[in-house]
């Protein structure tokens, strides 16, 4: 195919064509046409006359070709021949004087290669994109999201569709590296330009309604804003979707973590964006499956954080609502951590927003000296009283339905908690049994005072599922659930904590007994003091898994020793002394005194303290152990017997405490003698 001129052999050829249009123009309406014209009029009808304008017409349309083009060739000095004739000699220019007349048409070429390259990056790859290495590619797409970068920092309301080219750049790419860069290079972006409000769209009448030039700047780059905004989240569900079912370490499960990655990052910078709900199904989706990875730890943590920053209660209301559809939509089969950053709320009791209603923190004005105050006449100084009085009930009408707001939705949330936590009990989900006795142990005297007798029949039989009967008829407690029979009693206790559970009388001796038996279970376990979060190393005569990994399948908020202080702290120091038995002291008091020597050094001090407390409180009735004196008791101690009042502890005597007087751990023996002094002050 020959080349097409350009540049001045363009422009000649152009001229050339010009001249001769303006020639054949002439001879058409010269004199000679015009008499053979008059002629043809003066013939008669029936006589056909042939004319050979068509086929000269298209003859000289024809492309002319010329033997030799001057603008091709340049004449050089003439040579004379043998027999004395002068003849022209003819050269054709060099490549150099070619390239140099044509230095404007390579310049014009230059800039259009580079618009062309410019589209062809943010649109479908060209050839000699193709033909780039894979460096000078990601290094074009760093250049391309630098330069959108700075061009929407210049002027975010002028430049806001500069990010097209990154939205296309997503899509049509066929390098995995640039679709990672660009998406997650679009986070920073994104988070700068979204206000600090959420963008409603505008009405028919809106769009109609003339407006002033800055109103109709400002609401083309809102709508600019949601539109970009809206494919980029719907491109990140697309990659979800696709890498859902892949291997790890395809392209696919890739991108699919970097958009997980930052649909979390959205999520936390803006929640209160347009396309919220998108986002949190995003990331609720990824929690539902049963693969756990970065990216699921990612979701985790991005829920906790929502959880613990969100004042306000709507973010937290819907996703609660979508996680308890999705668990509920998988049959109650996933991670425990699902459930457990449950745990993370903030509900009424935190925040108080009762008190919000009744008082308004006014912020505090620095005083100003009398000589510096301006002077103001009687009227200003009504006026300004009057103002401040208007601004005063604004500032509480604001407050008043924001903490009613507020206070809405966080009681839709706590009823969507309750709900599922009773749902995982009745189907006996056995992984998320421990995050849901945990949910109910944080949030039991939020519980309605209607669902107690339910509940504690619930609590009841998941304690005895977790006793397991010996040959002789005798019940033996399991080593292994020892963690979720504490959960239960003190979800029991917690519920006795409220208002509701005190004005009930609730009998709660079952739990009680319970525990009293439990304890010598609690000083055989070696993990009493570790969660799943404790650095230790695996049991190597152990299983495959390890200790450690069976561990991390719980999720707590409390080792079991804090649970043990506050099952105590419950049965004697929150209720009045008059309600507790004597019997129940000694014989938990003499069970303590033999458990705290199989503990470990931390729970064995926390078990000191507990004695020493419990005998300041029963001054008359715990000292009496102490001693080794004479006293008129009925038969002996009977320390196998699991109820406390039927051990016959008034017989028992705690010498267990001079044992610990002499333990290895300076700590523990120093306690020791505090109790010991405590005791013998108290019985003197």
């Amino acid at each position: 195919m020959a080349k097409r001129p350009r540049g001045k052999a363009a422009k000649k050829l152009e001229e050339k064509k010009k001249a001769k249009s303006q020639q054949d123009e002439g001879l058409l309406t010269g004199s000679k046409w015009q008499s053979l014209d008059n002629e043809v009029d003066q013939e008669e009808p029936g006589n056909i006359v042939q004319d050979d304008s068509e086929e000269e017409q298209d003859y000289e349309t024809r492309p002319r070709k010329f033997q030799i083009q001057e603008d091709e060739f340049e004449e050089r000095l003439p040579v004379k021949s043998a027999d004395g004739t002068l003849k022209r000699r003819l050269t054709k220019k060099t490549q150099k004087e070619e390239e140099s007349e044509n230095e404007e048409e390579d310049e014009e070429e230059k800039e259009q290669a580079e618009e062309e390259d410019e589209d062809e990056l943010s649109g479908s790859e060209s050839e000699g994109e193709s033909q780039l290495s894979e460096a000078e590619r990601i290094k074009q797409a760093k250049e391309l999201i630098a330069d959108t970068f700075e061009s929407l920092n210049e002027d975010p309301e002028e430049n806001i569709n500069q990010l097209r080219k990154l939205r296309d750049l997503i899509q049509r790419s066929k390098l995995f590296k640039i679709k990672q860069l660009t998406i997650l290079a679009l986070v920073p972006i994104y988070k700068n330009l979204i206000p600090g409000y959420r963008i409603k769209p505008l009405t028919d009448a809106q769009k109609k309604e003339k407006v002033s030039k800055d109103v109709r700047k400002l609401r083309n780059f809102e709508e600019s804003l949601l539109n970009y905004y809206k494919t980029y989240i719907d491109q990140l569900k697309d990659f979800v979707k696709k890498g859902r079912k892949t291997d790890e370490g395809s392209v696919r499960f890739a991108l699919a973590n970097s958009a997980i990655t930052a649909a979390c990052e959205l999520l936390t910078s803006i929640p209160h964006f347009n396309f919220q709900q998108d986002l949190i199904e995003i990331i609720v989706q990824k929690l539902s499956v049963k693969r756990t990875d970065k990216a699921f730890e990612k979701c985790i943590s991005t829920v906790e954080k929502i959880f613990d920053a969100d004042e306000e209660g709507q973010v937290s209301f819907e996703l609660v609502r979508s996680m308890s559809k999705m668990i509920k939509g998988r049959h109650y089969k996933v991670d425990p951590r699902v459930v457990g950053s449950l745990l993370h709320l903030r509900l009424l009791t935190e925040l108080a927003a009762k008190a919000d209603l009744e008082r308004v923190e006014k912020p505090q004005e620095p005083k100003i000296k009398k000589k510096d105050r301006q002077h103001l006449s009687k009227k200003e100084r009504k006026a300004r009283k009057e103002r401040k009085a208007i601004e005063e009930e604004m500032r509480i009408a604001e407050n008043a339905v924001s903490a009613e707001e507020r206070e809405r939705l966080q009681g839709q949330t706590l009823k969507l908690v309750f709900v599922l936590y009773f749902n995982i009990l009745k189907e006996r989900s056995n992984t998320l049994m421990p995050a849901t006795l945990e949910g109910l142990a944080k949030f039991a005297h939020l519980i309605n005072a209607d669902f107690f007798g339910d509940l504690l029949e619930v609590l009841r039989e998941l304690i005895q599922e977790r006793q397991q009967r010996v040959i002789d008829g005798e019940i033996e407690f399991r080593e292994s659930t020892t963690r979720e029979a504490l959960l239960c009693v003190v979800t029991a206790f917690a519920l006795l904590s409220g208002q509701a559970g005190e004005s009930m009388n609730l009998d709660l001796s079952f739990f009680i007994n319970h525990f009293y038996s439990a304890l010598f279970a609690l000083s055989l376990n070696p993990d009493i003091e570790f969660s799943h979060k404790t650095l230790r190393l695996d049991d190597p005569l152990g299983s495959e898994q390890g200790i450690h990994q069976e561990l991390q399948r719980k999720v707590d908020i409390s080792t079991e020793t804090e649970m043990v202080v506050r099952a105590f702290e419950a049965i004697f120091f929150k209720q009045k002394r008059s309600n507790i038995g004597r019997l129940r002291v000694q014989a938990f008091a003499k069970r303590l005194s033999i458990t705290m020597l199989h503990f470990p050094e931390k729970s064995t001090i926390a078990s000191l303290k507990i004695l020493d407390k419990m005998i300041k409180k029963f001054h008359t009735t715990i000292p009496s152990l102490f001693s080794t004196d004479d006293r008129v008791t009925n038969g002996v101690f009977h320390m196998d017997v699991d109820e406390p009042e039927h051990s016959n502890p008034e017989a028992a005597t705690i010498w267990e405490i001079v044992l610990l007087e002499k333990h290895y751990d300076p700590k523990i023996a120093k306690a020791a003698r505090s109790v010991l002094h405590t005791a013998r002050s108290s019985h003197n």
